[in-house]
Order: C-alpha cells, then structure tokens, then sequence
C-alpha cells in the first residue's frame, strides 16, 4: 500500500509538472520574450533604467557580502572554525557552501587584480583566502560526516558511524 500510495504521488506530481511545462512552453512559442541590455538603451527607456538600478543593487549587495566574508574570515581562526562548524545544522551549512565557494572564487580574483592594492593583495593571500578555502574544505568535511553518521540499513540501525548499535558481541580491534 505504501508503494502504490509513493508512485501514485510521483505519477501524479511528475503529470502536474508536465502540464505546468507544456503551457509555458506553449506560451513561449506564441510569445516571444524581449531581452533588454541596460548598456544598449539610454536614460529614456522606463525598463531599462529599473534595469540599471536592479543591477546597482545587485552588485553592492555581492560587495558587501564580500567584504562581510572578509571581515568574518578575519576573525575567526581555524581552531574557531572547526569547533564551531559541528554545531550548525546541515541545512544552514549547505546553503553557506555555495555562497563561501563564490567568494572564495572572487576573493582569489581579487588577489590576482591588478587594480588591487598592494597591502590588500598580501592579506588576501596571506591570510584570507586561506582560511576560505579552509573554510569550504572544513564544510564539505562536515557534511560528508553528518551524511555518513546519519545512514541506516533495511533494518534502521546507523552504518558508518560511531554511534551504531552492535550485537553485543565482542568488537574485534583493528591492526
């Protein structure tokens, strides 16, 4: 029962999207959509400066999200790091991950700038960026252990894991 009530609900799920895709797909093809590029139209066009603004906002919320990184990778130590890196939940860690791995790619980006001045260069390089990268390794480390202490079998119990239930018989050590 349980088998027919999970394939009934993918069956029904994977036709809902189906009908979903079908009528934008249908849409599309009636309706073309128009791309604006800020750089092509001037102060005139209405879109085109909410546009300009749009991206303005956009890329002063990724410079201080990038400077916010810095500021936090400064401060905390790798000892700090790894402490406190067990007490986060995977959910929040995953979501972390993508946005550390972004800007330890801008931070490495920056380092190589020209533009970049020569004591921001050295504190990127000396301390920043390798306490980013280990940052997302100590990460990544993290959520391959919440993964593997979380597996169980047909039967519930946890494998791979410290904290898995045995028989009871005498754990043999290894050489």
């Amino acid at each position: 029962m349980k088998h027919f009530l999970i394939l009934s609900t993918l069956f029904f799920t994977s036709l809902c999207m189906a009908e979903s895709w079908s009528q934008k797909a249908k849409s599309r093809q009636t309706e073309p959509a128009i791309r604006r590029n800020p750089k092509q139209f001037g102060d005139s066009d209405a879109d085109c400066v909410e546009l300009k603004k749009l991206n303005a906002a956009h890329t002063k919320l990724e410079k201080d999200s990038f400077h916010e990184s810095m500021a936090l990778l400064m401060l905390l130590s790798k000892q700090d790091i790894k402490q406190r890196l067990q007490y986060i939940p995977s959910s929040l860690l995953k979501k972390f991950l993508g946005e550390m791995e972004s800007t330890y790619v801008w931070m490495e980006r920056a380092a190589g700038h020209k533009k970049t001045e020569p004591g921001m260069k050295n504190l990127l390089e000396k301390i920043v960026i390798p306490r980013a990268k280990y940052l997302v390794n100590a990460i990544h480390e993290t959520l391959n252990n919440y993964q593997r202490s979380t597996q169980t079998d047909e039967e519930g119990n946890l494998i791979n894991s410290g904290l898995r239930r045995h028989s009871g018989a005498a754990i043999k050590s290894r050489r």
